[in-house]
């Protein structure tokens, strides 16, 4: 989980009003796969993600905020790298903003998200990883897992 430092003019909890995803400059790294999502899949598969992972815990009475993310990185493992424990991920920089006033309430940071799975290390790991080498499906982990640890990021940073 990333530590988001938040302004000391908005400390309670949030409530997400709306989820913007830029990816123009999105570095894809597949090595040896093969995705076929276009950078406005991504935005749309990964506001999505946010938004319903937002919608599960986010406070009904929070502050209304808007969460802008810029995709930095979208790193799909190797299956080599996934036979020793190796993990895909989302890295971005994000930023909160209030919806009312548009007041900063995080201020642009980074945030890295690893795949939402688990995965045996060693002989049983590189079976496991030949065995679920679907892309689409280490794609999905890594954007799940992603809004997941951003959501839960976000949550802690209000008790900061």
């Amino acid at each position: 989980m990333t530590t988001l430092s938040r302004a000391d003019t908005n400390p309670r909890q949030l409530k997400l009003n709306d989820v913007n995803v830029d990816a123009s400059g999105l570095e894809l790294v597949a090595e040896g796969r093969t995705i076929t999502k276009t950078r406005a899949e991504l935005e749309q598969d990964l506001a999505d993600a946010i938004r319903r992972i937002a919608s599960e815990r986010s406070d009904p009475d929070g502050a209304p905020a808007d969460i802008n993310v810029t995709v930095d990185k979208l790193y799909l493992v190797p299956l080599v790298e996934r036979a020793v424990a190796g993990n895909s991920y989302v890295e971005s920089t994000i930023s909160v903003t209030d919806a009312a006033s548009g007041a900063i309430i995080v201020a642009p940071t980074t945030v890295k998200g690893n795949a939402d799975t688990l995965r045996a290390i060693g002989a049983l790991g590189a079976v496991g990883a030949l065995l679920n080498a679907d892309v689409e499906t280490d794609y999905q982990n890594a954007i799940k897992g992603y809004a997941k640890s951003l959501i839960a990021s976000l949550q802690a940073s209000a008790a900061n």
